[in-house]
């Protein structure tokens, strides 16, 4: 196990394969794992990458599907599974002419995705505003994630509109709550 700077322990292999640059029309980069532990527990699955084609500069996406699974349990005889699969489209907002650099770098994600409870319990996450991810900021600038399934009410939660910072918003209901996102 390593220890990595967010204080999780790492251990195991990241597989990334590709089959031409990141930003060429129709490239596909997967990355898989190869007994890879988080904390102890096994993280097995693909992410799926494809630069989709359109003919202006600046309008480049990426179709990301994703088909994740973490074990949970303690005991490797009995796995306790959470899984996460979906459909997001990752559009490069900024950067992208500056070539090499990039510090500069915006990604926006939309899209939808489930996630299973070892006790069956699915929740749908549905990004109704973009997420916006710069390669400069540890979290999301902006963005509304709309999460619905067991146990309504449906939970909002916004990440605010653009500043690099911690701090995110939950509705719950009528309840609403100010959230850290480091602790």
């Amino acid at each position: 196990d390593c220890e990595c700077l967010d204080g999780r322990k790492r251990r195991g292999t990241i597989l990334v394969s590709y089959n031409n640059q990141y930003n060429d029309t129709n490239s596909t980069h997967t990355i898989t794992f190869d007994n890879y532990y988080v904390n102890g527990n096994r993280l097995t699955g693909t992410i799926k990458t494809i630069r989709i084609d359109t003919t202006v500069l600046g309008n480049w996406y990426y179709k990301v599907l994703v088909n994740d699974s973490l074990d949970v349990s303690p005991d490797p005889l009995n796995s306790l599974y959470i899984i996460w699969q979906g459909n997001l489209v990752r559009k490069w907002a900024q950067g992208y002419t500056t070539g090499a650099t990039r510090a500069d770098d915006v990604f926006s994600i939309s899209g939808n995705t489930t996630l299973t409870r070892p006790n069956g319990h699915q929740f749908s996450c549905d990004i109704s505003a973009p997420l916006q991810f710069a390669l400069g900021c540890d979290f999301a600038q902006a963005g509304v994630v709309n999460v619905t399934g067991y146990n309504p009410p449906m939970r909002v939660l916004n990440y605010g509109s653009g500043t690099c910072d911690a701090m995110a918003q939950v509705n719950i209901g009528i309840n609403v709550a100010n959230i850290n996102l480091t602790k």
